[in-house]
């Protein structure tokens, strides 16, 4: 069976301490399915803490270990956009404005 050229791993509205480790668990879980890219759509997520920018880090890191590319999806200018200019995250990772424009690369 073929995997998928990509996977969109929806997150949701709130990453924090309550749910960053559900968030880490279901993006690795990506991660094994075997598609080259998992891009993670953050457009509707509206607050992401440290430990949810921890969780996209691992799930970044986890992705080059096996060879999968981690992309984000984020509304330009949001507050999520924001955190992960300020945190750094955007030169780690690719963001994108969609899960299209992710989709496309």
């Amino acid at each position: 069976m073929k995997s998928p050229a990509s996977v969109v791993v929806s997150m949701p509205t709130q990453i924090d301490m309550t749910n960053a480790d559900q968030v880490r668990d279901q993006l690795l879980a990506a991660l094994q399915s075997g598609a080259a890219t998992v891009i993670v759509d953050l457009t509707k997520t509206n607050y992401c803490d440290s430990t949810g920018c921890r969780s996209l880090t691992l799930a970044h890191r986890a992705g080059q270990v096996n060879g999968t590319e981690v992309r984000l999806a984020v509304v330009p200018g949001a507050a999520v956009a924001r955190s992960l200019k300020l945190l750094e995250l955007d030169r780690l990772v690719h963001v994108y404005p969609s899960t299209e424009a992710a989709e496309l690369g």
